[in-house]
């Protein structure tokens, strides 16, 4: 099975020489970008489908605030 990044990785991460337990190519994805196939966004970032914003609720949002499916702080309402 040939691996490609634009189509194995979804154009977000490279090609592995390792194969899964299936026989199937690895992605290493980009910092941004999770999943086997470097089709989800990685843990902190948003929006989906982007992936270009980073935002850790303990950091970026000072512990006080969670982060909203765009990337943005929320206020939690303690």
């Amino acid at each position: 099975v040939e691996c490609t990044r634009d189509t194995t990785c979804n154009g977000h991460g490279n090609c592995m020489d390792e194969l899964d337990n299936d026989g199937n190519p690895q992605c290493d994805c980009d910092t941004e970008w999770g999943g086997s196939d470097c089709s989800q966004c990685a843990e902190h970032y948003y929006p989906e489908g982007t992936c270009s914003v980073n935002c850790e609720a303990s950091v970026t949002c000072n512990g006080r605030e969670t982060c909203d499916s765009d990337g943005s702080c929320s206020c939690d309402n303690h």
